[in-house]
């Protein structure tokens, strides 16, 4: 039945009426500030927030509701108080890295505007909480209406949707655009038709999901003309809402043209790099040192650098310091500017990545740093110096030659380099290239496809790939962060290659040199303390981890192997090895006297493998050894699998062949090792450890192995550990004499001896240029040092702002006590006492109140005073020596023994002083040390004299030839720059490659060591 006529008419015009007043969706939504929750102790609770911005062709009263449930069965609204077409409306009480569904809609009257299953966003984590980040980077995007001129816009979109499709990304967390966002002068026309059109609604998918945020360029300054660089009445302004408060973390700036946020563990800063601030400014001024933004930036940057929770440091702006593309950086004021202005800033602020457009092409630098003038003055040798952090490599990481990541250490004090990017063919059509001779030289790579950006942060890695408009990835670099980013594999029957390796950037004896296989599993580090051992790649130079999941039991057939036991051939020793391991092969060796630091690393499932079921018969912590297989001259299988622990012989020493054992210490030495995690701090959940060790071979490998009760299998026993707790005396005044004396060793005397004045801590102890030394307790040189002194048992530390200088005149003489007690030394068995110390400078040492002798050689033959200097400065002061008596009680007694050692300086302006000993006992009755130090039997006085010195010229020379049998000269943390192994004799010394300051010439001739320290101005 049809409807009467007369009353279907009165409805048709009805709903044409009502559709002629709907509010018609003509831009977005699109996202904006999304803040992190933020509950920090002290500070009121701000929860998650973001900002949903719309547009209408009519205007009306908007709203949104949104909530956690995609069918909205439980949710919220807020809304607009006054009808408008531009629509902003911010959603708080949030909360963080949750997912929200929401739909924007009009009310009064009521009318859905949009809602699909794909308008959704999630919230950033909350401050300080890091999760994985990826990030779309798109620049000089916003083109004209797809012709064959300007393709690239759409084909840009399609490529990262694949890309994204392909690798199950996910919505992207952050997009940021890189300038020149809407062409041809960023009007609302340009922003409408180009990057907001709904008709072709080219970037909803990312609009409704992910918030962008933004910086200006040249061409979005256009709006207005010329006069509007300085107005900056532009429209850009009226579509972005920018962190200017600091809202989600970062100095506030007040202004919306540069802001800075924080996300997860990265500090982003968005720069205005054309706007002027004031009239008068040029291109020049732009980032200028004394303008506003450049004196906020530095703030900004300064605060972020401190804060413990960044990682990484992003600025993005428009203008590129550095272009051979579309533009020329040679030659344009405006990047010659933003190169001389903004670059050093970013290089002392250890930034990670400055990322440009305006050249409508894809570049990208190595690790660059302290580059500032023209193309031709770029150096590689200079501009990419860090070798240790792989700054000339490709970054690619992908196997091809010299791909190695990109590595930085966090702790370092100078920026290992910038990656520089220029990302500006997001749309523009244009491509060509201006100056070739540029991007040859600063450049790594350059493509004049399309394209954008897709980078990938977590934790302190992170993964950048250009994405080109072929749907293919055109460049891809990677950047590590600092060793607890790296994985310690499993042990599971494969054996692993390292392919990469990178150095720390902490100075002196702190930096380690870690070995990588493809998959970034960290094999094996090395502290190589300025030693040429070879490198990655290069053969026959070689790091390799290898073993299966278990151990391997080793009988006791000393001497025919290196274990011992109460029954010797026995095949129930007790002792087993794990069966992973490691191995080297150095493309040099180490020569004589030189060590190196290793460090093994290991799973907890690994440690397991060692214990049996028998409760007592449980290992862990320091009740593992550690053992190194030296291999010169003879050969060993070092898979434990291939029964080979079973007839090794034990080294002699721990730089010669055979098997050497460490015994679980606090400090690494060549008889101990040293305990360590991966990750910032232990808890249960941790499972990735390592141990270091002192070793004189690098040829070879070693492993991990244990035993019940602490027992080694050489059978020795440690007394004394390096890095044990002491007391110590360190006021420029000697030990207090009343009833007892400092030395003395019997009970009632240890019980009743006055320490009130003393210090108790954990060895080593010393002081030295920024702990170059790696001393673990650091002790007052001078009154002024001591008057800001502040210790415990567990630290110590000068009062942050209390020293004003360095000391003018320093104590000679420092005192440390160790009251051990010796409850092996009754046992024949043991029938020799090991006594290995370190001494910068020299060292006189008590044992129960009697000398101990030989004297140490850098000490004077005549009687010992509290005012004695050492005969010199030691060197090298990385050296343990050793002295090595009878276990007859001489010296040591069963039970209580007293330990006094005086530290003598050289003289009172020595750069630093350092102490540290342990104690073993031996079966062997051992007639030479089994670690020897350098024999320093030094006369007082040399007999030849040095002069100019200190000096300004290119040589010193000596009044009478320097005969010696060898020399070698080394800076002050015995790093060395020359050795020579051919006698000869000197009467000039080229000293232009040293470096300026202090470096110590020791000569041998004869027996004797003759030791100089060179100034160099």
């Amino acid at each position: 039945m049809k409807a009467p006529l007369y009353l279907v008419l009165p409805c048709m015009l009805c709903a044409a009426a009502a559709t002629a007043q709907n509010p018609v969706l003509t831009r977005g939504p699109y996202l904006q500030m999304a803040t992190p929750e933020q509950n920090e102790i002290g500070k009121p609770y701000v929860s998650a927030g973001i900002t949903i911005r719309w547009r209408t062709e009519l205007a009306s009263k908007g709203l949104v509701m949104y909530s956690t449930d995609p069918d909205f069965r439980t949710n919220a609204v807020v809304k607009e108080p006054a009808a408008v077409k531009d629509h902003s409306v911010r959603l708080t009480g949030l909360k963080s890295d949750t997912r929200y569904y929401y739909s924007v809609e009009a009310y009064d009257p009521f009318w859905k505007i949009e809602s699909t299953e794909e308008h959704y966003f999630t919230t950033p984590p909350a401050k300080g909480v890091q999760k994985k980040t990826k990030i779309w980077v798109l620049g000089d995007f916003g083109t004209d209406p797809p012709t064959v001129f300007n393709s690239r816009q759409d084909s840009t979109i399609d490529a990262m949707k694949e890309y994204m499709r392909l690798n199950n990304t996910g919505p992207m967390d952050l997009w940021l655009w890189l300038g020149d966002n809407a062409y041809d002068i960023g009007s609302d026309t340009d922003f409408q038709r180009n990057v907001f059109d709904k008709t072709r609604a080219r970037y909803d998918w990312a609009f409704r999901q992910t918030p962008f945020y933004a910086t200006p360029g040249n061409h979005d300054y256009r709006d207005g003309g010329e006069p509007s660089r300085l107005s900056h009445q532009i429209h850009y302004f009226s579509i972005v809402d920018n962190f200017k408060n600091g809202e989600a973390g970062g100095v506030p700036s007040g202004k919306e043209e540069y802001y800075s946020y924080d996300y997860s563990n990265i500090h982003f800063v968005s720069l205005d790099s054309y706007g002027f601030e004031k009239a008068g400014d040029n291109d020049y001024s732009i980032l200028a040192p004394k303008t506003v933004q450049y004196r906020w930036l530095k703030a900004d940057l300064q605060q972020a650098r401190a804060n413990p929770a960044i990682n990484w440091i992003i600025v993005y702006t428009h203008m590129p310091p550095y272009t051979g593309g579309t533009h020329n950086s040679d030659t344009e004021d405006q990047l010659i500017a933003i190169r001389q202005n903004l670059v050093p800033l970013l290089d002392s602020n250890k930034v990670d990545l400055l990322m440009t457009g305006h050249s409508h092409n894809y570049e990208r630098s190595r690790l660059m740093r302290g580059h500032y003038g023209l193309s031709n003055t770029f150096r590689k040798a200079i501009h990419n110096p860090m070798d240790g952090s792989n700054a000339k490599s490709s970054g690619k990481y992908d196997g091809t030659a010299n791909s190695c990541f990109y590595y930085k250490t966090s702790a370092a004090v100078t920026n290992e380099g910038i990656i520089h990017i220029v990302n500006g063919g997001g749309g523009r059509g244009e491509y060509f290239t201006r100056n070739r001779p540029l991007i040859d030289s600063v450049m790594y790579m350059s493509s004049t496809t399309g394209g954008s950006m897709y980078i990938e942060v977590e934790n302190k890695k992170l993964t950048a790939r250009y994405i080109g408009t072929n749907k293919k990835v055109v460049d891809q670099f990677v950047i590590y962060k600092d060793l607890d980013n790296f994985t310690v594999p499993a042990t599971e029957g494969t054996a692993k290659t390292a392919v990469c390796e990178c150095t720390e950037d902490l100075g002196g004896n702190l930096s380690f040199t870690h070995y990588l296989d493809s998959k970034a599993n960290v094999l094996l580090s090395i502290n190589k303390h300025g030693t040429n051992i070879g490198k990655t790649g290069v053969a026959p130079f070689e790091v390799k981890l290898d073993g299966a999941a278990g151990r391997t039991n080793v009988g006791a057939f000393y001497p025919s192997n290196y274990v011992r036991a109460v029954q010797t051939r026995t095949f129930s020793s007790g002792w087993r090895v794990m069966n992973r391991f490691w191995s080297v092969k150095p493309a040099v060796e180490l020569p004589a006297g030189s060590q190196v630091t290793v460090r093994h690393y290991f799973k907890s499932a690994d440690v397991a493998a060692l214990s049996s079921t028998d409760v007592n018969d449980q290992l862990h912590g320091q009740m593992l050894k550690f053992y190194k297989v030296n291999q010169t001259a003879a050969t060993y299988n070092l898979d434990p699998r291939s029964g080979s622990h079973a007839a090794m012989s034990g080294a002699t020493a721990y730089n010669r062949d055979g098997i050497w054992v460490y015994d679980g210490a606090f400090v690494a030495t060549p008889t101990q090792w040293q305990s360590g995690f991966i990750g910032k701090t232990y808890t249960l959940k941790t499972d990735s450890y390592y141990g270091e060790m002192v070793v004189g071979k690098l040829s070879g490998g070693g492993g991990i192995g244990g035993q019940a009760s602490w027992t080694s299998p050489r059978g020795s026993v440690t007394i004394l550990r390096a890095g044990d707790m002491w007391h110590y005396l360190a006021k420029g005044t000697a030990p207090a004499k009343g009833t007892y004396t400092w030395k003395d060793a019997n009970f009632s005397v240890d019980r009743y001896y006055d320490l009130s004045a003393w210090e108790e801590g954990n060895a080593p102890f010393g002081y030295s240029t920024n702990g170059e030394d790696g001393e673990k307790r650091i002790i007052p040189a001078c009154q002024a040092e001591l008057n800001c002194y502040e210790a415990d048992e567990d630290e110590a530390h000068f009062i942050p702002g209390c020293l004003t200088g360095p000391c003018a005149s320093k104590w000679i003489t420092s005192y440390y006590r160790n009251a051990m007690f010796n409850y092996w030394g009754a046992d024949p068995f043991y029938k020799s006492v090991i006594i290995h110390y370190r001494r910068d400078d020299g060292v006189i040492i008590y044992i129960n109140g009697k000398e101990l002798l030989p004297r140490d050689p850098n000490m004077p033959a005549t009687t010992i005073t509290d005012a004695t200097t050492a005969n010199n400065a030691a060197s090298p002061e990385h050296q343990w020596h050793t002295i090595v008596v009878p276990n007859d009680n001489q010296y040591f007694r069963y039970g209580l023994n007293i330990i006094a050692v005086e530290l003598h300086q050289n003289n009172d302006t020595s750069s630093d002083a350092y102490f540290d000993m342990e104690i073993v006992l031996s079966p062997d009755v051992l007639t030479s040390p089994a670690r020897m130090g350098i024999a320093e039997e030094s006369p007082q006085e040399p007999v030849a004299t040095l002069y100019p010195n200190p000096s300004d010229g290119r040589k010193v020379y000596f009044n009478v030839p320097l005969i010696y049998d060898k020399f070698q000269i080394t800076d002050e943390k015995g790093i060395v720059y020359r050795r020579e192994e051919t006698p000869g004799n000197l009467s000039e010394l080229d000293i232009s490659a040293l470096p300026a300051g202090i470096t110590m010439l020791s000569s041998w001739n004869g027996g004797k060591v003759v030791t100089y320290k060179i100034l160099k101005k």
